[in-house]
């Protein structure tokens, strides 16, 4: 196994590794990730292969550039970049500095309320707690609940299996100052 150091594409061009991702050899090399979200496949995909690959939520396809190699899904047969990566093994320290600065940068979505997401299924059915609402996604089918303030802690146990005690005044005022 290798872990790759990835740049983060989805804003547009960027040279900032801060993104981990598995290089897992099977029968062949794969690319495997465990942590993207949304944007990503959920199955592993071959490195060694060229043109679209299944990725169980979608197309997906490996771009080479002198920069390394990009990640893109394909959308209406369009390549959308998620992140670029090199074929480099680096030990978890190499990661701490992004690490630092994903944790404590307050401009970031994930640092300005608390949030949960996982896969529900095999075909990349999503459920995502936010600091409003509760939303499950399978295919193009999005159903979203408002989640009270007091009933967050309640939903993100009995769907994450996570005891939190967010205080419902703290997701009150995210959840204001997120429409002000």
């Amino acid at each position: 196994m290798r872990r790759l150091a990835a740049a983060v594409l989805l804003g547009g061009p960027n040279a900032v590794v801060d993104h981990l991702t598995l290089e897992v050899m099977l029968d062949q090399p794969y690319l495997v990730e465990v942590g993207f979200g949304d944007d990503s496949p959920i199955v592993p995909l071959p490195l060694r292969q060229s043109g679209p690959l299944c990725g169980g939520v979608g197309e997906f396809e490996f771009l080479a550039s002198p920069q390394g190699t990009t990640l893109a899904q394909l959308a209406d047969g369009v390549p959308e970049a998620r992140y670029r990566f090199k074929r480099v093994n680096h030990a978890m320290v190499d990661f701490e500095p992004a690490s630092r600065r994903l944790q404590s940068d307050p401009t970031l979505h994930w640092s300005t309320a608390p949030f949960a997401t996982r896969l529900i299924d095999d075909r990349g059915s999503r459920i995502t707690l936010t600091r409003s609402s509760f939303k499950t996604r399978r295919g193009d089918v999005v159903d979203r609940v408002r989640v009270a303030p007091e009933d967050w802690n309640g939903v993100l146990f009995e769907h994450f299996g996570l005891r939190e005690s967010v205080a419902p005044a703290d997701l009150a005022a995210a959840q204001s100052r997120s429409t002000s």
